[in-house]
């Protein structure tokens, strides 16, 4: 059996996306405000009610008054970076215009980088998740798990995935990155020669075996012209006489909704609900087929209700988040799939990136979503039907997505963090209960363990130094390392690939196929 094709593609954009179309000012006019030159009194009028009134005169008197005489544009940034930081919104992001260039430009295409997809650790550099071939990074030996804490010798720690802005550049020009392996005694830096990298959201291919044939179709995430390119792949491995199909969205973080509804709607038939989007304004039902965009594909076998009508598995895993989970979701309530692999990450809000006057953007959530038929997706994700555990990352240690000591949670507290949270505790055997996103007795009880067992003040509350010990421990050292293997460990099945999961998901296709 030959594995699959592999096709270059770097992403760096971790949220899922409604729309980037409207435009939005930033400050209106301000007023003026007059001071007493002796007594360093001003007589202005006491602020009004209308809140944008009170930032109004604020800025006002900061610009006109304060000994820092502070830049006009720093300040307008860092007060939007305020309001974001009141939000409480984990997916809140303010973009200057060079970043929102860079941010487009992902949306378009290709753009100037060393080949690598990477995500923000607990302390806000950049962990490698993959390294593409035939980039830079693969030439100059970046391994998966290595930590970027440095960029032409500067150091990047808390600007997380800002700082891949100092990553990219121009296709030629060279970039010194400072590396942090695991079992290496000091950092390692390697220069760069950065390279157009061409974005493509899917790979394909046709794997064989014993004169059988099985579609591959990966959805690395769900970009601009993902619908487009996953049709081309479709109507590919269907044209190679594909008996039935594997959809891999495992490490998928998600991206822009239409794109995600264009590819389910080649497997759901007419009016069949993909997903429940709610928010301050109201609430929505996408069904398939619906939409003015919707174009059929001719050549895409269906069955008499208009329902795909070859087997079906798709894979998920913990880094399965957002939009590839609308797909998950959609394709298992409506009997279409099988799901093989992990718990999805369990992210159920929806993001919309605004551009800015100053050319810059501004990213906050704006709606939450459920499946078509309603289920709760948020802080909970996609239990597959069938869960296969993966195999260990290069490091040997099993993945996880980072706690983050970005917020402190405690009783009550409720999110996607918490998820993280929850899962990270299970992992190492402290039994936090269902990682549903709650932060709850069971959670505090667990939490209040860890710390006991790594000499830490028992709070049951998270804090920097908690965080820190729950990323870096190893799963030997706690209670999970004396338990037996995780259910599923002991299955087996023919390697047809050396991918535990996409090869039990081909056993299942083969026996549906005969």
């Amino acid at each position: 059996m030959n594995t699959p094709r592999t096709r270059p593609r770097a992403r760096l954009l971790v949220s899922l996306l409604l729309a980037v179309t409207l435009v939005l000012g930033v400050w209106t006019p301000l007023h003026e405000a007059r001071a007493s030159a002796a007594g360093g009194s001003y007589p202005y009028a006491p602020p009004g009610p209308d809140p944008a009134a009170l930032l109004e005169e604020v800025f006002t008197l900061l610009q006109h008054y304060s000994l820092r005489c502070p830049d006009p544009e720093e300040l307008a940034e860092h007060a939007i970076q305020g309001m974001l930081m009141g939000l409480r919104d984990y997916y809140a992001s303010y973009y200057d215009p060079d970043e929102m260039d860079e941010f487009m430009s992902d949306l378009e295409g290709e753009f100037g980088g060393i080949g690598v997809t990477v995500q923000e650790d607990e302390k806000g550099c950049l962990v490698i998740l993959n390294v593409l071939p035939g980039y830079g990074a693969e030439k100059a030996g970046l391994l998966p798990g290595d930590r970027i804490i440095a960029v032409d010798g500067v150091s990047i720690e808390g600007e997380g995935l800002a700082a891949a802005s100092r990553i990219r550049g121009q296709p030629g020009t060279v970039v010194s990155l400072t590396i942090s392996r695991e079992g290496e005694p000091a950092p390692i830096t390697v220069e760069i020669v950065r390279m157009l990298i061409k974005i493509s959201s899917v790979d394909w291919d046709v794997l064989q075996h014993e004169g059988r044939k099985i579609g591959y179709i990966r959805i690395i995430s769900f970009d601009r012209d993902t619908g487009a390119e996953f049709d081309e792949a479709l109507l590919a491995v269907l044209e190679e006489r594909a008996e039935a199909l594997v959809l891999d969205v495992r490490n998928n973080p998600g991206g822009l909704l239409d794109s995600c509804v264009a590819v389910v709607e080649r497997f759901l038939p007419e009016r069949h609900h993909i997903v429940r989007v709610e928010s301050a304004h109201g609430s929505e039902i996408i069904r398939a087929r619906t939409g003015a965009d919707y174009r059929p594909l001719q050549g895409v076998p269906e069955d008499p209700w208009g329902r795909f009508d070859l087997p079906l598995a798709v894979l998920v895993n913990r880094y399965s988040a957002s939009a590839s989970e609308i797909l998950a979701a959609s394709l298992q309530e409506w009997g279409l799939a099988r799901l093989f692999g992990e718990k999805t990450y369990g992210k159920g809000s929806v993001q919309t990136v605004y551009h800015l006057s100053n050319g810059g953007g501004l990213k906050f959530t704006t709606a939450a979503w459920r499946s078509g038929l309603g289920r709760e997706i948020d802080g909970v994700g996609i239990t597959p039907d069938e869960v296969v555990p993966s195999d260990l990352t290069p490091t040997g240690r099993e993945p996880f997505v980072p706690v983050t000591d970005r917020w402190v949670f405690g009783l009550g507290d409720k999110g996607s963090d918490v998820v993280c949270l929850q899962a990270r505790l299970n992992q190492l055997g402290y039994d936090a209960g269902p990682e549903n996103g709650v932060f709850g007795s069971a959670t505090q009880r667990a939490l209040a363990y860890f710390q006991m067992a790594v000499g830490l003040p028992v709070t049951g509350r998270t804090d920097p130094e908690t965080v820190a010990a729950l990323n870096q421990a190893r799963i030997e050292d706690h209670p999970a390392g004396a338990a037996e293997d995780a259910p599923g460990q002991g299955q087996t099945w023919p390697p047809y690939t050396g991918d535990r999961q996409l090869d039990r998901a081909i056993e299942w296709l083969l026996g549906q196929i005969d």
